[in-house]
């Protein structure tokens, strides 16, 4: 499946059909991440419920901290 991931095409397993999927995918953790799905955020809550589809455009940002 075709996305497009900050900018760049990705391309993804056709079995992965949620945001949760997604972040677990690409190795994120969910508590420390902020998605906008087609010009719209999404709340955390909404992860596993939204679905995700071919040509789907995602911005995501993950905090990383550090010392």
């Amino acid at each position: 499946m075709e996305l497009t991931i900050n900018g760049q095409a990705y391309s993804i397993d056709p079995s992965i059909t949620t945001l949760d999927g997604l972040i677990k995918h690409l190795n994120l953790s969910e508590k420390l991440v902020i998605i906008e799905q087609n010009r719209q955020i999404i709340e955390r809550t909404a992860y596993q419920d939204t679905p995700i589809q071919i040509g789907d455009s995602f911005e995501i940002v993950h905090f990383v901290g550090g010392g």
